[in-house]
This record gives structure tokens, sequence and C-alpha cells, in this order.
């Protein structure tokens, strides 16, 4: 999956021009114009709908309807580690921490039994 966060730009003639920031997860295969222009688009088609103005006749009035822009910026993690990676550096972390814990442990327990303390 792909992650986006999106800011949506809107104005309509009868509400002020504003502006709404939220996420998207869309499928990995999407690319950047399928989302911006098909499901975006679909995900707000209730918004759409309700800002649309019509002339008499029934046909949309382009002009007096909703303008709207939406602006992605794609999720990505800074750093990817592989599993094995991961590995390498969770036991190299277990190294560096477990011993002076372990120190400070056994320093604990030795003045404990020279001091008598309970």
């Amino acid at each position: 999956h792909r992650f986006f966060f999106v800011l949506f730009f809107y104005s309509h003639w009868r509400t002020d021009s504003t502006t709404a920031d939220f996420g998207a997860c869309v499928p990995a295969e999407c690319d950047d114009a399928v989302v911006m222009d098909e499901i975006l688009p679909a995900m707000y088609s209730h918004f759409f709908v309700r800002h649309a103005d019509f002339y008499p006749d029934g046909s949309l009035d382009q002009e007096r309807s909703v303008k709207y822009r939406f602006t992605l910026k794609e999720y990505r993690g800074s750093v990817r580690i592989s599993e094995d990676t991961q590995d390498m550096v969770f036991t190299g972390l277990a190294l560096v921490l477990v011993p002076p814990l372990l120190a400070s442990v056994a320093a604990e327990v030795l003045l404990a039994l020279v001091l008598g303390w309970p």
C-alpha cells in the first residue's frame, strides 16, 4: 500500500474558500494521477454532489459548482531495514546495552551483600 498526506483546497460561491488535510491509503499499484483524478474524488463524491450547481435544464453549471485541487505528498519511511538487518541491529543493541545493565545489577547485589542490606 501507499499512504498519502492530502491537502484538499476548494472554493464555492456559497462558502468561503478553505482547505482540509487528511490521509489516504491506496493500493501500491495506483499511480499519483489515478489517486488524484479518480480515487480521491470518488472518496468525496458526496461532497462534490452537495456542492454542484445545475442549470434549469439539468446540466452542470461548471462556473458556479465547486472548484477544487488536491496536493499529494506520499509518506515514505526514511529508513527501511530488511528483517536480516533488523536482527543484526537488535543483536548489536543488546550487546551494547545488556553488559552495563548486568554490571549495574551485580554492583547493587555486591553492595547489598557487603553492607548487609536486606
